[in-house]
């Protein structure tokens, strides 16, 4: 005898995907895109976080000096692409 739930979509639907529902998240580790010596002797690096880009600077023994700046969004690369060349006084290659 067939089932009554296999075809009802009232009993069946905690099962299957829905337009509506959202995409299962995975969160990326952080990853640092650039590691560079600024002209006063600290140091300056940038990592991205899903879709956070943090800009911090650290001594030369790697302890934090400051808070570090977040940008997110859609121009959070650029911008802290932008942040990162005027600290270094230099252009930054695109990371």
């Amino acid at each position: 005898m067939p089932s009554k739930c296999k075809n009802n979509p009232r009993r069946s639907a905690h099962t299957r995907e829905q337009f509506g529902q959202k995409a299962k998240f995975r969160p990326v580790p952080p990853v640092i895109l650039c590691r560079a010596w600024l002209p006063d002797g600290n140091l300056l690096g940038v990592a991205q976080n899903n879709d956070r880009f943090v800009v911090a600077t650290f001594t030369a023994a790697e302890k934090p000096v400051g808070t570090p700046i977040v940008f997110s969004g859609g121009g959070g690369r650029s911008a802290a692409r932008r942040y990162a060349s005027r600290l270094l006084g230099r252009k930054v290659e695109a990371f």
